[in-house]
């Protein structure tokens, strides 16, 4: 071959080599979720010991920068929870030839925003076995890393929701058997105070004594078994439109007269107004207040508001309560709201019940907080345009006491025979049956015309909305009030809409109110 054909050939050969290379720019060129990049690494310079040898286009669209570029801009725009991790590594494959990668967030081309990318790099070995050169590959994995944290947050969710609703069986039995108990002591005491009325003035007057002590510690009973079912968004709601603002106001007013050493800084607004349950929000916000002073024993500011927010589903009320505390480690604040965690003593209901009686009325409770810093907790609730609610219960029929038969339905005996004293302290005869079918059984053959019928809605075999409506179409036209020591909202409401029953009432209750909902159920069609 002479030296003209083997030019023409070299020439041809580079010629393909250039379009090859053409290619491969054009290639690089055209990438947009990647960027690759070669380091040299300079011997003697303090890290980071490399300086950027080449880099594609794609590297502005990714992180703002474009060229000449400088290694160090690299780690300028690094996220400050990354940057220490991704030095280390670096300096130790730098040093030791290893592979480097790492995810991490940078701040992109919008300087408001973080994205998440990866970064991986091969050493390329020197004569002497030390890294002289770095090749490698960018690629941003944002939406990845998005949807693995949406992924996360969902998983934590289900299991959420499954340890709630399992922690929710648990609150059921124990409220409902708790309740029941309850029930018998507040009956009981009734039915003694009843008595001691026949007592001398001294006697009468130290048993009284006792006796309001016994009503007060079951009255603290109930409100815990409330809390406990508060925590696993369990019990029923009595829903209207509750004025947010105006609720706080009152609630505050209270609590500043109890904690004079706390400066109460009130920035409720009033008419921002939510569907809920008027008990279950105080509850709710007297949970958020008596946790905030327990943080401040020495006293301190409380920051109160009441303020309307745009949420993903529309508009929305935040009630916000800001403390001076000293504030909460994270490794705390991870658990702020789980069942019987406490760090102050006590039951460790309290922010469990914020939580499940947020979630109850479909919003949301969160908490911030750094040490030293105090502490913020907000419940989220979605709004409503509606007019608080004015009481407007019909004028009922009574049923007139003294001359009424009241069916009780019943499975616990104690809970029946307390039941039928105070019933018949109050003036009427009753009936008691311990399951559903001996009470379907009784209305069968009855020689005694009803007037009304007390019906438990937990109870085995037969009962709840099956019961309910068995009852009533029995005993057509007989009112039918139900009662539990626990009983999920959705149930009851359910009985309530379907017509079977006319009211409820919840375990533990005494006479004066037992007589009240009596005298408000309508008359029996056929009395």
């Amino acid at each position: 071959m002479d030296d003209q054909s083997r030019i023409r050939e070299l020439e041809g050969e580079l010629a393909r080599l250039a379009g090859i290379e053409r290619q491969f720019s054009a290639l690089l060129d055209s990438a947009v979720d990647f960027v690759v990049y070669r380091l040299r690494v300079v011997s003697g310079k303090p890290p980071p010991n490399a300086e950027v040898e080449f880099v594609t286009p794609s590297i502005r669209r990714i992180m703002g920068v474009g060229e000449p570029l400088r290694f160090e801009t690299w780690f300028e725009r690094i996220h400050p929870d990354d940057l220490d991790r991704v030095q280390r590594d670096s300096q130790r494959s730098a040093q030791n030839g290893e592979t480097f990668s790492q995810r991490m967030r940078i701040r992109g081309s919008d300087a408001r925003e973080w994205r998440w990318i990866h970064a991986i790099s091969n050493p390329e070995m020197g004569e002497d076995g030390r890294p002289t050169h770095f090749n490698g590959m960018i690629a941003d994995v944002t939406d990845h890393q998005r949807a693995e944290e949406e992924k996360a947050a969902l998983r934590a969710s289900i299991e959420e929701a499954e340890r709630v609703q399992a922690l929710g069986f648990l609150a059921a039995g124990v409220a409902h058997d708790i309740n029941n108990l309850l029930m018998t002591v507040r009956g009981n005491v009734s039915h003694v105070r009843e008595v001691l009325s026949y007592a001398s003035g001294e006697v009468r007057s130290r048993a009284e004594q006792a006796l309001a002590a016994i009503e007060a510690q079951v009255e603290s009973g109930a409100a815990l078994t409330g809390q406990l079912l508060g925590t696993a968004r369990q019990g029923r709601l009595e829903v209207g439109v509750v004025d947010l603002g105006e609720l706080t106001a009152r609630v505050l007013a209270s609590f500043g007269r109890t904690r004079k050493d706390i400066v109460v800084h009130d920035g409720t607004r009033t008419g921002l107004r939510v569907r809920g349950d008027r008990t279950q929000l105080e509850r709710l916000l007297l949970n958020l207040l008596a946790n905030a002073g327990a943080a401040m024993p020495e006293g301190g500011d409380l920051f109160v508001d009441v303020m309307p927010r745009s949420g993903p589903d529309g508009k929305e009320v935040a009630l916000v309560v800001r403390d001076t505390g000293p504030g909460i480690e994270p490794v705390t604040l991870r658990n702020i709201f789980d069942p019987f965690f406490t760090t102050a003593g006590g039951t460790g209901l309290g922010l469990a019940a914020v939580r499940g009686i947020a979630h109850a009325h479909h919003g949301r409770a969160t908490a911030h907080s750094r040490p030293g810093e105090g502490a913020t907790f907000q419940v989220t609730l979605p709004a409503c345009a509606e007019d608080p609610e004015r009481d407007t219960a019909p004028d009922v029929g009574v049923v007139a006491p003294g001359s009424g038969t009241v069916l009780v339905v019943d499975d616990e005996s104690a809970v029946r025979a307390v039941l039928s004293r105070m019933l018949e302290g109050i003036g009427y005869r009753v009936i008691g049956a311990g399951t559903g079918e001996e009470a379907l059984a009784l209305l069968a053959r009855t020689e005694h015309p009803i007037d009304a019928i007390l019906l438990d809605v937990v109870m085995p075999g037969k009962g709840g909305a099956e019961l309910a409506q068995q009852i009533a179409g029995v005993a057509k036209g007989v009112p039918i009030l139900v009662c539990s020591g626990y009983a999920e909202d959705d149930k009851i409401q359910r009985i309530l809409e379907s017509g079977a029953a006319h009211g409820f009432l919840q375990k533990p209750f005494g006479s004066a109110e037992l007589r009240r909902r009596l005298a408000e159920l309508p008359r029996p069609a056929n009395a």
